[in-house]
């Protein structure tokens, strides 16, 4: 079994494969804490971190991208600074993060990592980087040959209320959610539209429960599902896993095994009165759609779980020959605070984290 380093505010492979993983945990929302504390990092932090880098044999390490881009003088700074330089075992970034552009940690650790897997991973990949400096463009350049899409995945808890068995479908199609967004509001009158034309439309513009989100979903053929911050959502996959079928706006992004046009979703244009159209022509063949929910169904419980998310990494990385790399691909600076191991180096640290601004 692989040994792994799993590092940053989320829990991928601490989740899948938990016996094989050791996780430092750098978030602050305590659903992703798997039963930890919220410890900040101070010189005791890091310094666990060292050692277990220095005294455990890992064949990878996965650093999740973080959500936001970090300041010098927080110490989560340095601890990326730390775990993207470190010779310890090849480095894998994971960045699971809604919006296209890199931010400068993301660039950082492409510029440093083996392989960097990316869940809105634009096909023209010069949207990575906006309004870029001579520098981003070069560490773009010499790095596009590190970037692979990854699917958002689905946890087990997200489907576990799912009616057994499924329901019959009661509904043609179905929307829950906000309307905050340009492509859901105009979508909303679109759908209200519909329902006047005497389609059932179940349009519920306030929060459900999962388990009655998730029983709304299984009833109806079809369910509305516009991207949000990101193109992936889960709602995607969650409807998908209910045996309905997603009619999802087209994308421009590249995917792992994504659902197919015709055979598992529905896509449209989000300009005119092309969602109006596509659900017009599906409606005609209910018995199509329900074949069609079924595929889907298989589809995405068969690969885009998260034990599917990790088996590819760890697939796609050790294909690549990293489970013997040992060097660095983009051969950093040293960090002297922890070149040498030795605890008296760790003043800066103790210095920078009892300053009132890091806390």
């Amino acid at each position: 079994m692989t040994r792994v380093l799993e590092f940053g505010p989320l829990a991928l492979f601490s989740r899948v494969q938990p016996e094989t993983t050791v996780r430092f945990w750098t978030g602050i929302d305590p659903h992703d804490s798997l039963g930890e504390p919220i410890r900040r990092w101070g010189p005791r932090r890091f310094l666990e971190l060292q050692r277990s880098l220095g005294n455990d044999h890992f064949d990878l390490i996965v650093c999740h991208v973080p959500f936001h881009p970090l300041r010098l003088r927080d110490p989560r700074w340095l601890a990326y600074e730390f775990i993207s330089r470190t010779r310890a075992a090849p480095l894998v970034a994971l960045d699971l993060n809604d919006r296209i552009p890199l931010t400068p940690t993301a660039l950082k650790l492409l510029d440093r990592c083996h392989m960097y897997f990316k869940r809105e991973l634009p096909i023209d990949r010069d949207k990575l980087v906006t309004n870029p400096s001579a520098r981003q463009k070069g560490v773009l350049a010499r790095n596009l040959s590190k970037l692979r899409p990854i699917s958002i995945g689905l946890a087990p808890w997200r489907i576990a209320d799912l009616p057994d068995p499924l329901p019959e479908k009661t509904t043609d199609i179905f929307y829950s959610g906000t309307f905050n967004l340009e492509i859901r509001s105009r979508g909303a009158e679109q759908l209200d539209r519909l329902a006047q034309e005497g389609i059932r439309v179940d349009l519920s513009r306030e929060r459900l429960d999962r388990k009655e989100y998730l029983r709304r979903t299984a009833q109806a053929y079809l369910v509305w599902s516009p991207e949000g911050l990101g193109w992936q959502c889960f709602r995607h996959l969650e409807v998908s896993a209910a045996a309905s079928v997603p009619v999802i706006n087209h994308s421009a992004i590249e995917q792992v095994k994504p659902l197919q046009q015709d055979r598992h979703c529905l896509h449209y244009h989000p300009d005119g009165d092309d969602l109006l159209q596509v659900i017009r022509a599906a409606l005609t063949d209910k018995q199509r759609l329900q074949k069609m929910g079924q595929a889907a169904r298989h589809h995405v419980l068969t690969n885009h779980m998260h034990a599917n998310s990790v088996a590819y990494i760890l697939s796609t990385a050790l294909s690549a020959g990293l489970r013997n790399q040992r060097q660095r691909v983009a051969e950093p600076e040293p960090l002297t605070i922890f070149h040498t191991g030795v605890p008296a180096e760790l003043e800066f640290i103790v210095a920078m984290t009892q300053d009132s601004k890091c806390r």
